[in-house]
């Protein structure tokens, strides 16, 4: 089922739904309900002004698969760093863009897959590559790295009594 009158993924996805000999695509349609006693069994949709119900056959099921698309949020940098037809940020490895001194991380990078756990690796792999060019420029420019002072709290041993006060600075030292 799709809301619009064409796909709005990338089209190598659009093209295999379509050419899949058991998928059955409904555009301009839209999912009203969905229930079942325990499980999935039935739904009803609205395709251009007429309400239909699908019900599997019997003994047979059937599941829904939501997929609301996907737009990447570029605006901020759309016409300073390199991105696709699509509007993905392209990314090295190291996830520099096409700008020395720029990283990207997650879902806005090209990839093959989009969760979480892709984007928290993209993460680690861009703040750890800054380091590197941060240290570099530190390095090429003659500058001296700068010792960074926190001030901690420090527990106040007369009051054992306080665990919520001890809760949180533990919470808050990393």
């Amino acid at each position: 089922m799709v809301r619009g009158k064409s796909f709005t993924c990338a089209d190598s996805v659009a093209e295999e739904g379509l050419a899949h000999p058991a998928i059955e695509v409904h555009f301009e349609t839209e999912i009203c309900e969905a229930g079942g006693n325990g499980r999935l069994e039935y739904a009803v949709f609205e395709e251009k002004g007429r309400v239909w119900r699908y019900e599997p056959e019997p003994g047979k099921g059937f599941g829904i698969f939501v997929f609301a698309g996907c737009e990447p949020a570029n605006t901020l940098f759309r016409d300073k760093l390199e991105l696709t037809e699509n509007g993905y940020l392209v990314t090295d490895i190291n996830q520099k863009t096409s700008v020395d001194g720029v990283y990207g991380a997650g879902d806005i990078c090209v990839k093959n897959l989009r969760q979480v756990v892709t984007a928290v690796s993209d993460g680690a792999v861009a703040a750890t590559s800054m380091e590197k060019h941060i240290s570099s420029v530190y390095e090429r420019l003659g500058l001296k790295k700068r010792e960074i002072r926190r001030n901690e709290d420090k527990l106040d041993e007369k009051e054992p009594d306080k665990p919520a006060v001890l809760e949180k600075r533990a919470l808050t030292r990393c």
